[in-house]
């Protein structure tokens, strides 16, 4: 894992969607780790708040680089009992992508709190990191 400043910290939350994206991908790029959020029950998954042309609303995985990210993300939304895992880029790609996309089950780029963020097919988002 990378040190983070609390310099660096705000300096990210500041970020467009866009520019958290690239931020990401090149983190993990260099990391070779995925920050979560799970408890007792599993990882944390989140409801896209649009719908789609039919009415259904998709599934989030959010995913960050760094857990002080993750907990920023937590303390601003008010969760509580979720802990950060981190989980290597291999073990994502080899085990988690498969379920993902099965599922149907979409990743969210470094959310923050009450901003936008993007979202990639789990195939998709391990090709970016892994290339």
């Amino acid at each position: 894992m990378y040190d983070l400043s609390d310099k660096e910290l705000t300096a990210v939350q500041q970020l467009n969607a866009d520019y958290r994206q690239a931020h990401l991908v090149q983190k993990i790029k260099s990391t070779g780790e995925i920050c979560i959020l799970a408890d007792e029950n599993g990882p944390f998954l989140m409801q896209d708040s649009e719908n789609d042309d039919e009415g259904h609303s998709a599934t989030l995985l959010p995913v960050w680089c760094h857990p002080r990210l993750a907990e920023a993300f937590v303390q601003g939304q008010n969760l509580s009992g979720l802990e950060v895992k981190t989980v290597p880029l291999s073990v994502f790609n080899d085990s988690w992508r498969p379920f993902l996309t099965q599922e149907q089950i979409l990743i969210a780029l470094l959310p923050l709190p009450n901003s936008d963020f993007n979202v990639m097919e789990g195939a998709e988002f391990c090709a970016s990191c892994l290339n």
